[in-house]
């Protein structure tokens, strides 16, 4: 008996362990892989846009499709907005993801942008820009 409690023991103690260093999500739904949909510019004029993706996780957020990825740092003020800062790209890589000189500020470090959070669900969110651009994706 002795034996079967320390077996018991032993086998609680490494599924704790190997538990316990997996990175947990913070973002909620805004983790995992969007597709952009459509672009409604200020004027009301809609783009239709094909194969561009943001990824969200954990601290990261990546732009891809059609050109040079885009990585960067983000920080999520649940379901209110996402602010990004990414250190090596430039401002002219960022048109091609639905975005205009006016949505982002470029500095030495790199390019910082800021999207407001209109809508998320685990299926569809919507972001809005500084510009005032509306970014609507469905998670892919």
């Amino acid at each position: 008996m002795k034996k079967y409690s320390l077996f018991l023991i032993i086998i609680f103690i490494i599924i704790l362990t190997m538990a316990s260093c997996r990175k947990v999500s913070h973002n909620g739904e805004l983790d995992g892989q969007w597709q952009l949909q459509t672009v409604s510019l200020a004027d009301g004029s809609i783009m239709s846009v094909r194969g561009i993706y943001y990824d969200f996780m954990l601290h990261t957020a990546q732009m891809r499709g059609g050109g040079p990825v885009c990585t960067g740092n983000m920080v999520y003020d649940k379901k209110k907005s996402i602010f990004i800062e990414f250190p090596v790209n430039k401002a002219s890589q960022f048109n091609r993801y639905g975005l205009c000189a006016a949505d982002f500020t470029e500095a030495d470090k790199g390019v910082t942008i800021v999207f407001t959070v209109r809508r998320i669900t685990s299926k569809e969110m919507t972001l809005v820009t500084s510009s005032g651009r509306i970014l609507d994706f469905k998670k892919f």
